[in-house]
């Protein structure tokens, strides 16, 4: 069903969870109640929760290397406690060149832009007060946020990005397939996935 290859490398990439793989289908345990699985059902990947026992279907995805990598990022976002430590500064923040100079100085440049459309980056118009993704292929997403939250939206999703952009890292996406599917690793497309 799925390669051994997979199996180590997810292990390895989401070690504070334990994972078996049982006939055509994988079982990442969070350890408190949540039960991620990946089967494999006639060429087609099925992303399900088994929460208590109550076990849901999330998604399909008919690609394989896709399923794998969203297995993978779902699994790890769904156990993984993002950290913002500028988010108490940024509350004080009304200027968006202060919270440019912020964002510079924690590195996080190559994850966005202001006033300026960007693919691949969180994108941030402040005369439009709008907030955006543009993916390799140039589609935009759009990003809800609260009035009052604008900067503190615009810095957990640049965070965000960053995050899932070291996690295909740590996965050897050397091919940059996940570049491709960024939109839909980051949750903000459904592109190559069917959910429920």
């Amino acid at each position: 069903m799925l390669d051994n290859e997979y199996i180590v490398s997810l292990k390895k990439f989401i070690s504070n969870v334990e994972i078996v793989s049982k006939n055509n289908k994988i079982q990442a345990y969070d350890n408190v109640d949540i039960i991620y699985i990946l089967e494999k059902r006639e060429g087609e990947f099925f992303i399900l929760l088994d929460e208590r026992g109550a076990i849901s279907e999330y998604c399909r995805i008919s690609n394989k290397e896709l399923a794998q990598l969203y297995f993978a990022i779902f699994v790890k976002r769904g156990v993984t406690d993002f950290e913002f430590p500028l988010m108490t500064l940024i509350n004080d923040i009304e200027d968006v060149e202060i919270l440019k100079e912020y964002l510079t100085r924690e590195k996080f440049d190559n994850f966005f832009s202001v006033d300026s459309r960007t693919k691949g980056k969180i994108n941030f118009f402040s005369e439009l007060n709008k907030i955006c993704y543009i993916d390799a292929n140039d589609n935009e997403y759009n990003l809800f946020f609260l009035p009052e939250r604008i900067f503190q939206t615009f810095y957990a999703s640049i965070v965000k990005l960053k995050t899932i952009r070291e996690w295909l890292i740590q996965l050897n996406d050397a091919n940059g397939f996940g570049y491709e599917y960024d939109a839909t690793l980051l949750g903000y497309s459904s592109e190559g996935i069917e959910k429920f």
